[in-house]
């Protein structure tokens, strides 16, 4: 699909208005949304799995040698003290401070303090009660991405995933710029019959922080919840009929932004304009890495690239879309929709380059029907499960080699 480097359309008005003002569908103060397009993909972090404590030996039947995967103490991130190994000893005694959840074994391997066992298990019952303290183990960790970037570069966003709780929380950094109306909007509302217009160009405070918050209640209520991802890894060896199983492990998820005043993954403008001046809504398509290219994944602080966006201040209330397939109207927040971008969601209404069901850049279906557009990257708030796809490409990216499906 065409865009441009630093935003894109993002609705179906604001298509056609680029196409042909007068033909376009958009009164003013309808909702109109735009992003732009990166170059796909950035730098993929990757993992270096470190070796097993000397006499250490993986798991005999367990198809995922979690003895030797670093990330179930990196993804931990707790302190993990080691005492100094024994002469001759196999690996090195470890203690670690209370309140650790960590299950109680005596070896680690010794780079990462990870407690392995020693040996292979001879008979049926080592080998469940091993399947056991493996399920233990990944239960006891919280699993993190930091900056995970998507495939296509401008969606960025921090996930934490709490297998004890079930609970997978997205959140996105958003730096908001509070910008009043320029004077040449407040000189038309300078009149006495006018001037609840003119007060809807200028942010109080209280509106700000209002602003913030009602952008979080619309993005949990449109985007938290939708679906479950399921654990999609199995051992035979766990036979003791003690939960939690494989089958337990779930993911339920939670998205929300979230402000702050530095740091943020996305700078906001925010215009305080009445509904009829409203302009165009956009999330930047550039890409957060600063070297471009490569697979999804998380990106070091020094090379992350913050991007930008522009939204009104109306854009948390629901606005009427007309449709594109002579269907009935949808409706839709746009800080709802514009935080699919966020998430590394492209847009799924029909445009200049992108056809009626051809494949967006997220690997969405473009819509063909009227009743495609109730998606939540068309005119509508449908999330459906391909919407989670960056969610769960970055929680399988956490817990590898544990996978989640849907």
């Amino acid at each position: 699909m065409s865009r441009e480097q630093e935003q894109r359309p993002s609705s179906r008005q604001d298509s056609a208005g680029a196409k042909d003002s007068q033909k376009s569908r958009v009164a003013p103060g309808k909702v109109t949304r735009t992003g732009g397009s990166g170059p796909a993909a950035g730098a993929s972090v990757q993992r270096k799995a470190s070796a097993a404590g000397a006499g250490a030996s993986a798991p005999a039947k367990s198809a995922w040698d979690w003895t030797n995967d670093p990330r179930m103490d990196v993804a931990h991130r707790g302190p993990v003290q080691a005492k100094p190994a024994a002469s001759g000893s196999a690996g090195a005694v470890v203690q670690r401070e209370e309140g650790d959840p960590a299950v109680d074994q005596t070896e680690a391997t010794p780079e990462e303090g990870f407690e392995a066992p020693t040996s292979t298990p001879d008979n049926e019952a080592d080998a469940t009660a091993q399947a056991r303290a493996e399920i233990t183990a990944f239960m006891a960790r919280t699993y993190c991405q930091e900056r995970y970037v998507t495939a296509n570069g401008y969606g960025a966003f921090d996930l934490h995933y709490s297998p004890q709780s079930s609970v997978c929380t997205v959140t996105v950094p958003i730096e908001f710029d509070f910008q009043n109306a320029p004077p040449s909007i407040m000189m038309k509302y300078l009149g006495l019959t006018t001037l609840d217009k003119l007060v809807e160009c200028v942010w109080t405070d209280a509106k700000r922080e209002a602003f913030k918050q009602d952008m979080v209640t619309q993005v949990s209520r449109v985007w938290s919840g939708k679906h479950q991802l399921k654990c999609t890894y199995d051992n035979p060896d766990l036979t003791d009929e003690m939960c939690p199983t494989w089958s337990d492990v779930v993911a339920n998820i939670s998205v929300a932004p979230r402000a702050v005043e530095s740091g943020g993954y996305f700078k906001v403008k925010v215009l305080a304009l009445p509904k009829a001046d409203a302009k165009r809504s956009f999330v930047s398509g550039s890409d957060h890495r600063k070297t471009a290219g490569g697979a999804a994944g998380e990106v070091s602080e020094s090379g992350f690239n913050q991007t930008g966006g522009q939204f009104n201040s109306s854009d948390n209330e629901k606005k009427k879309i007309g449709s594109s397939f002579g269907g009935p109207q949808t409706e839709q927040v746009t800080t709802a929709h514009e935080f699919g971008h966020m998430l590394g969601q492209d847009d799924q209404y029909v445009d200049t380059g992108r056809t009626a069901g051809s494949t967006n850049d997220s690997g969405s279906r473009v819509s063909q029907v009227p009743a495609d557009e109730q998606r939540i990257m068309d005119g509508g708030e449908v999330v459906q499960t391909d919407h989670y796809s960056t969610i769960k490409d970055a929680l399988n990216a956490a817990t590898t080699p544990i996978t989640f499906d849907f």
